[in-house]
C-alpha cells in the first residue's frame, strides 16, 4: 500500500468515469462524465489534494487520459487491463500495490 500518497482508480465507460480514491484505508466513489467538463473537473479535484497520487486508469482511452495528466503532480500512472482490475475500487487498490 501507498502510506503516504492517495491512491485512485478510474474505470472509463462510454459515457462516464467511475473515479474511486482510496485514503488511509477509506474509500470515496463518484462518478463524472466522460467529457471535456468531467475531465476538468477531475483535473481541478486532482490538483487540491496537494500530495502524491498514485493512479490506475482501465478502459478503451486510459493512454489518452493518462496523458492528459501529463503536467499534473502525480507520482505514477498505471494503464491496467480489465483482466486485472475492472472496477474502479480494485483499480484504487492495484495503484497502492503496484511497484
Amino acid at each position: 500500500m501507498n502510506p503516504d500518497g492517495l491512491c485512485m482508480g478510474i474505470l472509463l465507460n462510454e459515457d462516464t468515469m467511475e473515479i474511486s480514491t482510496l485514503d488511509r484505508g477509506h474509500t470515496q466513489r463518484i462518478t463524472l462524465p466522460a467529457t471535456e467538463q468531467g475531465l476538468t473537473a477531475l483535473k481541478a479535484r486532482l490538483r487540491t489534494l496537494g500530495r502524491p497520487i498514485r493512479l490506475a486508469i482501465c478502459g478503451s482511452t486510459a493512454l489518452a487520459l493518462a496523458l492528459s495528466f501529463s503536467q499534473m503532480p502525480l507520482q505514477d500512472v498505471y494503464i491496467v487491463s480489465p483482466s486485472v482490475a475492472s472496477q474502479s475500487v480494485a483499480l484504487a487498490h492495484y495503484a497502492g500495490r503496484a511497484i
